[in-house]
């Protein structure tokens, strides 16, 4: 028996669902993407032209490896229509618990009884999602960080009845697709990075929201102190402020903290509709956010007396 994956499906064609099947595909692996959305489907086709091409005006890749890599990949917007033997099957749909598992119950009734399904949640455990899935042993959650090419991390969770097989198959494939695979030693909401990060990005958000220092300002010491890039409220604008709400909503609902609760500074974004990079607008304006500009960590508006 082939203890490879070689086919894997990808339930929605969203920012990471359009990196995910773009990766694998690399790796010459059959990659099937179901999208209701057509709007959705040319965006990510439009995604992977772009990386591409950017591949190949660096030297990486040649037009023809170009060529291959798309024809790796197909797009239906019928869910029924994923192969029945997909080796692999990875949920990324929104944040919400009804959802995913009303997708989970569907690929059951689709595919055969040792397809791995894995949800890339990282705030809804498969303990969850598997309460009304009878074969258990094949669930796990599979979480990823974009840009998966630039951050290759894949987290690993098992459920309930999760077997070391199939956590040693996802393994396997993790390694074979340049990815560095961790998995958890016992159920955690957030895995091991993004616990550490929910932690951060509540507590950055109370410090603005609270008004003891500017979104600005905030990102600024994390950036100077760490020599990084981009700052907590970056970061954010780069996930979409609306999954971030939902992330929120996801550890309150879990322990019931009112602190868990999504603060105004980010309810009142998203009521105004700017949910960060995809939408031209979030904590920062796009496409040309000024925390890029040279000259920004060195000249704070300093708007108050002193």
């Amino acid at each position: 028996m082939d203890n490879n994956i070689n086919s894997i499906g990808i339930i929605g064609s969203g920012y990471i669902g359009a990196q995910l099947s773009l990766h694998f595909a690399t790796f010459n692996k059959d990659i099937v993407v179901f999208e209701p959305s057509q709007q959705s489907i040319d965006t990510s086709k439009k995604m992977h032209n772009e990386e591409l091409d950017s591949r190949i005006a660096s030297g990486k890749i040649t037009a023809t490896t170009k060529a291959n890599i798309l024809n790796n990949i197909t797009f239906i917007d019928d869910i029924t229509k994923i192969p029945t033997d997909t080796n692999l099957i990875i949920e990324a749909v929104p944040e919400d618990l009804p959802l995913k598992q009303k997708v989970f119950a569907k690929l059951e009734k689709i595919c055969c009884s040792d397809t791995i399904i894995a949800t890339n949640s990282s705030s809804i455990s498969i303990s969850k999602i598997e309460k009304v899935v009878k074969n258990k042993h094949t669930l796990l959650n599979m979480h990823f960080y974009p840009p998966v090419w630039d951050r290759p991390i894949v987290e690993l969770m098992k459920g309930c009845e999760t077997s070391n097989h199939v956590i040693n198959k996802v393994v396997k494939l993790a390694k074979q697709t340049d990815l560095i695979p961790l998995v958890t030693k016992k159920e955690s909401m957030g895995f091991i990075f993004n616990r550490i990060w929910h932690a951060i990005k509540k507590e950055a958000m109370h410090v603005a929201n609270e008004g003891i220092a500017t979104i600005e300002d905030v990102d600024r010491a994390w950036m100077v102190l760490l020599n990084y890039p981009i700052g907590p409220f970056g970061l954010m604008d780069m996930v979409g402020l609306d999954i971030i709400k939902d992330v929120f909503m996801s550890y309150y609902h879990e322990t019931g903290k009112q602190d868990e609760l999504p603060p105004a500074i980010l309810t009142e974004k998203i009521e105004r509709g700017e949910l960060g990079r995809k939408t031209g607008k979030g904590f920062y304006n796009y496409p040309n956010p000024a925390f890029t500009d040279p000259n920004w960590l060195k000249n704070p508006d300093i708007t108050n007396e002193l």
